[in-house]
Formats: C-alpha cells, sequence, structure tokens
C-alpha cells in the first residue's frame, strides 16, 4: 500500500507545486501530506512525530527506496520553505508559511487534525 501511495501523493504534490500563486495550490498540497499522514496512521496506529518518517527510506546504495508516504519535494511549499508540523494530542497542526516566508504570521496556510 505504502508504494501505491508515494504515486498518489507525489501526483497530487507535483501538480500542486506546479501552481506557485499561493493559497489554492498550497491547500492542495497541505491536504496530500494529510493524506500522507493519515495513511501513515493507517500502519503505524499513531501520527510521525516528525515530517520525516514520511519519507523513503534509504536503501543504503544511495537511492530512496520505494517505500516511504511521500517525497521530500511534497514537503516544500510553493515559496520554498518546508512545511511545519507539530503533533496536538491525538491530532496535528500542518503548516505553510506563506508568500512572507515567516511561521506565525497572518498569511500562514493551516490544516489542522483533532482527535
Amino acid at each position: 500500500m505504502g508504494t501505491i501511495a508515494l504515486i498518489l501523493v507525489t501526483l497530487l504534490t507535483s501538480a500542486c507545486h506546479r501552481r506557485p500563486e499561493g493559497r489554492p495550490s498550497m491547500l492542495g498540497k497541505l491536504n496530500a501530506v494529510a493524506t500522507a499522514l493519515e495513511m501513515f496512521k493507517l500502519d503505524h496506529d499513531r501520527f510521525p512525530v516528525t515530517l520525516d518518517e514520511l519519507l523513503p527510506a534509504t536503501n543504503g546504495l544511495g537511492g530512496g527506496a520505494l517505500s516511504g508516504y511521500i517525497r521530500p519535494e511534497g514537503l516544500i511549499d510553493s515559496w520554498g520553505q518546508r512545511l511545519d508540523y507539530t503533533t496536538q494530542g491525538a491530532g496535528y497542526e500542518l503548516r505553510c508559511a506563506g508568500r512572507d516566508r515567516a511561521f506565525q504570521t497572518a498569511d500562514d496556510i493551516v490544516k489542522t487534525k483533532e482527535k
């Protein structure tokens, strides 16, 4: 299931990443990362501690394995910043810094999952 999920999430995030104009494309990317988080939870009965747990593991031969839930570029916003992720009880908060590239400002784009 992880390989199929990686393919689907990669297609979703690459389609969203081509539109750097802002909020609509980032909502799509946040939704794709949220899907990866949910698939991780189905497999591990918990959300990951960090977004790095969603990435494919390296196979020791210099390349990535065909596992994982999302590709590294899926965790980068339209302005080149890495998404911020924090767990909150049984849920999480996923945050894009927005056009100003600063977190905790008015233009942040946020997706939350509560219990």
